[in-house]
């Protein structure tokens, strides 16, 4: 998937981001807390990485 112009992004998050929300059981947030919490997430998995931790396969999928 190539993604080539700001506006195909924004677009993209929309999306994440009503399937995210339309879960039910999870929290309801804006593309910008969205990003926020993907953000942190990928940075304590770097942080699991660097110490040598197990990484489950979501965070192995999101090293690469």
């Amino acid at each position: 998937m190539s993604v080539k112009h700001p506006e195909e992004v924004d677009e993209l998050w929309e999306e994440l981001s009503l399937l995210l929300n339309s879960c039910g059981d999870g929290p309801v947030r804006n593309v910008a807390e969205w990003k926020k919490a993907f953000t942190e997430w990928k940075s304590a998995t770097r942080k699991k990485a660097r110490e040598g931790k197990e990484l489950n396969e979501n965070e192995k999928k999101s090293l690469n």
